[in-house]
């Protein structure tokens, strides 16, 4: 129950950044790494948004396979149904893949989300402007479409004087 609470905290507060173009069909895979104590806390290290699915060892195998079967099953199949008949078992061995979905639903931001657009609304000017400076940025293609914009005109004519430079010195060279 701690790990959950965990998680669930990292998605409450960053739920505003995790794909802010709203993109319909679509999913995200987030690895989350963990230590523990002695007495078994846990204590969240790190959150990868692109996990290694690489298995070092046997258990990480059959663990990878069910969390991406179902997380397809998920994602993937209310859009694209198995064809009538199909069947999870595993060629000759018979035993289904991922008998079960072992996912929880910690977040719903049609549920959730309301409430904490209003607490974001409730958070200063300065520390909003920094979250759609954020949104701003993920949105763009690339990024440097709106660092170049904020690049101030000094900045320009700096970048010039350099060019003028480096293009003397490689005259002087020649």
């Amino acid at each position: 129950m701690q790990i959950k609470k965990i998680v669930t905290d990292t998605i409450r507060a960053t739920f505003h950044v995790l794909d802010s173009r709203k993109r319909l069909n679509s999913f995200e895979l987030f690895g989350y790494d963990f230590m523990f104590d002695d007495q078994f806390k846990p204590f969240l290290i790190e959150v990868n948004s692109n996990p290694s699915l690489e298995p070092s060892c046997t258990l990480l195998t059959k663990l990878f396979s069910a969390m991406l079967d179902n997380t397809f099953r998920i994602a993937i199949d209310p859009l694209f149904p198995p064809n009538e008949g199909f069947s999870m078992k595993k060629g000759s061995i018979g035993i289904e893949v991922c008998p079960e979905n072992k996912f929880d639903l910690i977040f719903d931001e049609r549920i959730d989300g309301p409430g904490l657009r209003e607490g974001l609304r409730l958070i200063g000017k300065k520390e909003r402007e920094e979250v759609e400076s954020i949104n701003e940025l993920e949105g763009s293609e690339d990024g440097e479409e709106e660092v170049d914009d904020a690049m101030s005109e000094g900045d320009l004519i700096d970048e010039k004087e350099e060019a003028k430079e480096e293009d003397k010195i490689d005259d002087e060279s020649k």
